[in-house]
């Protein structure tokens, strides 16, 4: 009897709970939500205790003393990309690292390609950087001392509603966490024990699948990422739209282009050069070996052709030795 009593009573706290999710989720979407008690683990308003988070270049810390203009209750990411090229590749390169050292920012990737022994094509660098968002519209102006902004592109995604749908999830957990750790306490049997640790388990892991999304929302809402493309060229880009300018400078680019393609076709036959030695001499006795079977097979065929043709014309009186037809008697 106690038995069925306990599991009674242990259906009606997992409806009571799941109830409560629905009931703060609804009051999430309509704008309002309200604090839970400490027992739920101290779990305070959504946009204030998940929103000072950040990453510096040594690893996780907090950046609670960011300007309060940037505390916004939206949760926005903000992303971008730029193309910049510059005729000074090394100085460049190096002052887009300062740029994101000064601005407390920090490289997630990067690539450099200086090109090839083979190739004629100039260095390039890829950088993914993630940038405060208070100091975001500070590095895009500070870009342009790198060289000449060829390409931007910006993004933004509201990620606001997912955050919140989150944080009343992770507090109705944290509720049931309370309900079953009481529970569990006043346990009778081991199979109503093994039940409710089961559930906790569940539960538990809810709770950190739910943190773990709520931390990289904060992450990315922190830190903006900034793709930056940075191109070694010739001649720096030159803003002068004229009809002169572009007649000027196309021919200037065609003119490179036909160097360049002149310059990988010599280099391209250089490389060559072996392999087309090694087969012109072999093609040259192949050429000769073939030739050479082909006019013992003409002779042959001459030598049989004489053979075969007749001594005399039809009509013709057979000659003798001296050359001289007989007379017949």
């Amino acid at each position: 009897m106690k038995k069925r009593i306990t599991l009674i009573l242990l259906s009606a706290v997992l409806l009571f709970s799941f109830c409560a999710c629905g009931g703060s989720a609804k009051h999430a979407s309509d704008g309002y939500y309200s604090e839970p008690s400490d027992s739920a683990g101290g779990y305070q308003n959504s946009s204030e205790s998940y929103s000072s988070t950040s990453y510096d270049s040594e690893g996780y810390t907090s950046t609670e003393g960011a300007a309060d203009e940037f505390k916004d209750p939206r949760k926005i990411i903000y992303r971008c990309e730029t193309s910049i090229e510059t005729v000074d590749f090394d100085k460049s390169a190096a002052a887009l690292m300062d740029l994101i050292g000064q601005y407390h920012g920090y490289v997630a990737s990067s690539y450099i390609s200086n090109g090839g022994y083979y190739s004629s094509s100039t260095r390039s660098m890829s950088v993914t950087a993630r940038i405060p968002r208070e100091y975001y519209e500070q590095f895009l102006e500070q870009r342009t001392s790198l060289g000449a902004v060829v390409h931007f592109s910006e993004s933004t995604e509201d990620v606001t509603g997912q955050y919140i749908d989150i944080s009343a999830r992770l507090e109705s957990l944290k509720i049931q966490e309370e309900r079953l750790l009481a529970l569990i306490k006043e346990a009778k049997d081991l199979e109503e024990l093994l039940l409710l640790e089961d559930k906790l388990t569940d539960v538990r892991y809810q709770i950190e699948s739910a943190q773990s999304s709520l931390k990289t929302y904060d992450d990315l809402v922190a830190y903006c990422t900034v793709e930056i493309h940075l191109n070694e060229v010739l001649k720096a880009s030159n803003v002068n739209t004229g009809f002169g300018y572009k007649v000027r400078e196309r021919f200037v680019s065609t003119w490179a282009g036909f160097v360049n393609f002149m310059q990988d076709l010599v280099l391209a036959l250089i490389s060559l050069m072996p392999v087309l030695i090694i087969g012109g001499i072999a093609a040259f006795f192949i050429i000769k070996a073939v030739r050479k079977k082909n006019m013992n097979v003409l002779r042959k065929y001459q030598e049989a052709k004489a053979a075969r043709m007749p001594q005399n014309f039809p009509g013709e009186a057979p000659k003798d030795g001296s050359g001289e037809a007989k007379n017949e008697e």
